[in-house]
């Protein structure tokens, strides 16, 4: 879940302190004050936090799965599994 976070923290920054102030100078914001979300830094942006978003789902599954305790019943010598 950290991973993710980062991912979001990380977008939030570039857009505040790269996107707005490369869209105001060069006229691309929409009304002087919205940000045109189809420009390729908005969405260089914007992927940072889906890819993040990605890794920390995968790592949470791959994590979560190799570290589960494995509740599966073992087969004892009283079921007569194991005998010769």
């Amino acid at each position: 879940m950290i991973v993710a976070a980062s991912g979001f923290a990380i977008a939030a920054v570039l857009v505040n302190f790269y996107v707005i102030p490369y869209q105001s100078i060069t006229g691309v914001l929409i009304d002087g004050r919205q940000v045109d979300w189809f420009t390729g830094e908005a969405l260089f942006a914007l992927g940072w936090a889906a890819l993040f978003l990605i890794f920390g789902t995968l790592a949470y599954r791959v994590i979560r799965r190799s570290y589960a305790t494995n509740e599966v019943e073992q087969p004892s010598l009283e079921d007569g599994v194991g005998e010769p």
